[in-house]
């Protein structure tokens, strides 16, 4: 069964496909936030103008629970894999997740806005 799933992450996702991936697409912040300093929070994008990246390899294995209501009536799909995931990166430290198909190809700016508004509350 193949599911096309689009979601929100936090950058550090990025870790479980290359560790060198996050590094290369985001930039950590000069300012301090009330936390501290902390070197692993990248929340600026080094590239904004690149748009949505292909990722041809693959996550495995994965497992999907979907709440239909109660625990007693939740489906359990296990053994899976991610693949064919395409990547937005996003200022802030967020990646927009999606599958990659031909047809999706090519609308980064499109998406790029989409992810935006959504982010803002606009979508």
């Amino acid at each position: 069964m193949d599911l096309k799933i689009e979601t929100d992450l936090p950058n550090t996702s990025l870790d479980k496909l290359s560790g060198s991936l996050r590094p290369a697409l985001f930039a950590s912040s000069d300012d301090p936030d009330l936390l501290g300093k902390d070197t692993q929070h990248m929340p600026h994008l080094r590239f904004p103008q690149l748009g949505p990246l292909s990722w041809n390899g693959s996550v495995k294995p994965v497992s999907l629970a979907l709440h239909l209501g109660t625990k007693k009536n939740e489906l359990l799909l296990t053994d899976g894999k991610f693949n064919k995931l395409r990547i937005l990166p996003c200022e802030g430290g967020t990646c927009h997740g999606a599958p990659a198909s031909a047809s999706e190809r090519g609308r980064g700016r499109e998406d790029h806005d989409r992810a935006q508004a959504r982010r803002k509350g606009h979508a």
